[in-house]
């Protein structure tokens, strides 16, 4: 079985992981989708405290709907 080395694709805070799977195994692509990408120096939690989309409009307002189920729907206006 000739295997081809696997496209990763990470979302969110897996935009941190996969540069780790790619410096530790073959594979033929990396697919950022909307990612966190690291910031040299900073630990997840203070990158997270310090991007200006986090706490920018509290959940509170019009902004966000909450479709329950824990599934939050945001407004064209915060995705940007």
């Amino acid at each position: 079985m000739n295997l081809e080395p696997p496209i990763i694709v990470g979302h969110s805070v897996a935009g941190l992981i996969i540069p780790v799977i790619a410096d530790r195994r073959p594979v033929r692509e990396l697919v950022f989708l909307c990612p966190m990408m690291a910031k040299p120096g900073l630990s997840v939690a203070r990158q997270r405290a310090a991007e200006p989309i986090d706490g920018l409009t509290p959940l509170t307002t019009a902004e966000w709907t909450d479709l329950g189920n824990d599934v939050w729907m945001v407004r064209p206006t915060l995705a940007v």
